[in-house]
């Protein structure tokens, strides 16, 4: 990939399955692809740091368990937590997103409104600019898988072949 990335003006790479690696892992799949976004593992690591704080604002604004007031409190605890990490307090505290955010966390939220947010804090996320996750929740349906067999004919090479296989084996 290394060698692709270098003879190419564009490289595009995609998964269908989850992305389950350690940190360490991630890093130098990103460098791979954004060396320039991803220079170092102690850069990246400074990168992520903030990322925990602000997937627990998420988890607080989306729980059925907290009433309205404790989501804000949880999801304001969980931003200041953020901004006080190294790479927020370098760029998340200067963010209009992020100063906007915690300033709307101070008042009632109707269902849109925290939905709004929630949106702001998946953007705000430092690997939100590469990377996209998308949850089976967030599209219903569309992700279910529906398998259908289709018998198709062998020609007759290929008949011929698959015998063959079979034979030997």
């Amino acid at each position: 990939v290394d060698y692709l990335q270098r003879i190419t003006d564009a490289l595009v790479l995609l998964s269908a399955t989850p992305v389950q690696t350690d940190a360490s892992d991630l890093f130098w799949l990103l460098n791979l692809i954004r060396s320039d976004l991803f220079p170092s593992p102690s850069v990246f690591a400074e990168q992520v740091e903030p990322n925990r704080y602000l997937s627990a604002a998420v988890r607080a604004l989306r729980s059925p368990d907290l009433s309205a007031a404790e989501r804000r409190t949880a999801a304001g605890e969980a931003l200041d937590s953020a901004a006080v990490t190294t790479w927020g307090s370098r760029f998340l505290v200067d963010d209009p997103l992020f100063a906007g955010l915690a300033g709307r966390l101070d008042h009632e939220l109707s269902d849109n409104d925290r939905v709004a947010a929630i949106r702001d804090l998946e953007e705000l996320h430092t690997l939100a600019n590469v990377m996209n996750r998308t949850r089976r929740r967030d599209i219903g349906r569309f992700t279910i898988r529906e398998p259908n067999s289709v018998q198709v004919q062998f020609t007759p090479a290929q008949q011929r072949l698959y015998d063959e296989v079979v034979r030997f084996r």
